[in-house]
């Protein structure tokens, strides 16, 4: 790549980059992927709709909508939405799709961090605002680029290469039209094709002199320059569509809201398709491509980040553990993450699976391998590194919060951490906000004395100035300690019967439970915790928290969720018929038609 090529895209970027999130702050876990072994039919048929019908949407999208719904979500009216950087997985993932091509971990190491989107407790771009930031990506786009030179023959639209210029360059315009719409999830604007075509043809210029497959990559490293490619940002040059007094997505945008929400990278052909001949505009038409989405193994990725996100675990392989716990090591941690990630696909992607959020909490049948099998008691179990389904034991386990990635990534290096633990019940299943008290002294708490188990050194709360908070939090946590800080069952500590009982305010009354495998049923069944899950579930997909104002579509998604039996698969797919999916409010200084 030239010098000249990677100067003339520092000020669009930066320009862009100014507009990009700038919160502070990490609620969560950055991305995660992996394999994953389990089921990959449809989930939930592949062509029904959420909640027997669906919500409706009305205000402008058109088409067939349910009308005993239509009127409280019509009344709904979204927040504004920050144009926003592919997060670093997003990133991957679209030039895996785009190329072909693996993202070397040189190229993600300086790559801006991905923060907290909109307050939502959910990961997306950072902001470019740096020019160091521009210059990481000019570099990756210049590394990817030349890769892209060992994949040419599969690339380019004319096999075998052309010899003779007039007949490369008619091979270079096609190359253009195809690869650039799908670089940038859009039709390109005339001018846009003329920009990008006299890159390439000023490469094979006599003062450059570049051949034919070195002026292709070129084009492609300016286009993975464009912030029409590092953010999304499908309006591109096109003004935006006012639809009374908000924003109507137009059908790329749409598009892109599909498949970065069900496979975080780039649209694929079909829909792409769909937009250019305006088969996404209204609800049907949306939710049946949402169906399609899910059902593909690549939905995987995100359905497995979604989990690890919403209980905020994927920091699993940073965490080091205290070698007393014998059964530890990197690679046991490698595979809790892959049994997690097995269970949560196989939830939602086997045929045969319910995909009902009563099932992620509760069931005893998962994947594990030799690591896992000494973690979990499985006498003469796998004896290999491969996953295998098995069942555990229904007195020691239930559901994804008795697994040994929630319970060793929410614990001490040494021990359990009943804090941890409660607090992201509280925080992450309940959607209850715990903040530490403002100009308050918060003792730490005391070191354990021999003898002492970890209900009893926790009793100092009861006179500490957090006892408001913690009266609601170490109940909860109490429920997790018969699991060490590897996840082990164990039914004694300090030679002393565990007590795990506690109580919690739930749905207006009080449940009381003697260990996790009395209170995760409760939870399950919980309507504060089915709310919190649909309010988790809008934040993941729309990567920002909901306002007062969208009330009408939540209670909507709740309510085909609801209708479902609690069907995670129709929860997904409901908020892809909201208002809030397809409309958005207009910023202030935004001029529309």
């Amino acid at each position: 790549m030239t010098r000249i090529l990677r100067l003339q895209n520092i000020a669009t970027i930066a320009g862009l980059g100014m507009m990009a999130l700038g919160c502070t702050g990490s609620v969560g876990d950055g991305p995660a992927g992996g394999d994953t072994p389990g089921g990959t039919g449809p989930g939930g048929g592949g062509t029904s709709n959420p909640g027997g019908g669906g919500p409706g949407t009305g205000g402008g999208l058109g088409g067939a909508v349910n009308p005993s719904m239509l009127p409280s979500d019509a009344t709904s009216v979204p927040d504004v939405v920050h144009v926003r950087r592919l997060s670093t997985r997003e990133y991957v993932n679209t030039i895996r799709d785009l190329l072909g091509l693996e993202v070397s971990k040189q190229d993600l190491q300086n790559f801006s961090a991905d923060q907290d989107s909109q307050k939502a407790g959910f990961m997306a771009g950072g902001a470019v605002d740096q020019p160091q930031d521009v210059r990481v990506f000019m570099t990756a786009a210049e590394s990817l680029a030349n890769a892209a030179l060992g994949k040419m023959a599969g690339l380019l639209p004319c096999s075998p290469i052309p010899t003779d210029t007039a007949a490369q360059d008619q091979c270079a315009d096609k190359f253009l039209a195809g690869f650039a719409k799908r670089a940038y999830r859009r039709a390109l604007l005339p001018a846009e094709v003329q920009d990008l075509s006299a890159t390439y043809r000023a490469q094979r210029q006599t003062n450059i002199g570049a051949d034919f497959t070195h002026a292709v990559a070129n084009m492609i490293g300016a286009i993975l320059q464009s912030p029409f490619f590092l953010y999304r940002h499908e309006l591109g040059p096109s003004a935006p569509i006012k639809d009374g007094n908000l924003v109507r997505y137009n059908p790329y945008e749409v598009a892109s809201q599909l498949s970065y929400m069900f496979w975080q990278s780039m649209p694929d052909d079909q829909l792409l398709t769909a937009a250019d001949g305006n088969q996404l505009s209204n609800p049907d038409q949306i939710s049946k491509q949402a169906w399609r989405l899910l059902a593909d193994p690549k939905a995987a990725d995100a359905l497995q980040d979604f989990a690890l996100q919403w209980l905020q675990i994927g920091v699993l392989g940073d965490i080091q553990k205290d070698p007393s716990l014998k059964d530890y090591s990197p690679a046991v941690g490698d595979s809790m993450l892959k049994e997690t990630k097995a269970f949560v696909s196989n939830l939602f992607q086997n045929a045969k699976s319910d995909g009902k959020f009563e099932t992620l909490l509760t069931s005893n049948q998962t994947f594990a391998d030799a690591n896992l099998a000494k973690i979990y008691g499985l006498q003469g179990g796998p004896t290999g590194g491969n996953l295998q389904p098995v069942t555990l034991d229904k007195t020691q386990r239930a559901g994804i919060l008795t697994q040994g990635t929630f319970l060793t990534a929410k614990a001490d290096a040494d021990d359990s951490h009943l804090i941890k633990r409660g607090n992201a019940i509280l925080t992450r299943l309940l959607c209850i906000p715990l903040e530490m008290p403002v100009n308050i002294d918060v003792p730490p708490l005391p070191e354990p004395k021999p003898g002492q188990t970890n209900r009893e050194r926790v009793s100092i709360h009861s006179m500490s100035p957090c006892a408001t908070c913690h009266v609601i939090i170490d109940p909860v946590g109490f429920a997790f300690e018969n699991y060490d800080g590897i996840g082990e069952y164990r039914a004694t500590q300090e030679n002393k019967p565990i007590d795990a009982s506690g109580a919690l305010p739930l749905d207006g009354g009080m449940v009381k439970f003697k260990n996790a495998l009395e209170f995760v049923p409760q939870l399950a069944a919980s309507q504060d915790a089915q709310k919190c899950m649909v309010n988790q579930m809008w934040r993941y997909s729309l990567r920002r928290a909901e306002v007062d104002s969208e009330a009408p579509s939540l209670d909507l998604i709740r309510q085909a969720f609801n209708k479902s039996g609690h069907d995670l698969r129709e929860l997904l797919v409901a908020v892809t018929r909201t208002r809030s999916f397809a409309f958005r409010k207009p910023f202030p200084e935004e001029v529309m038609p």
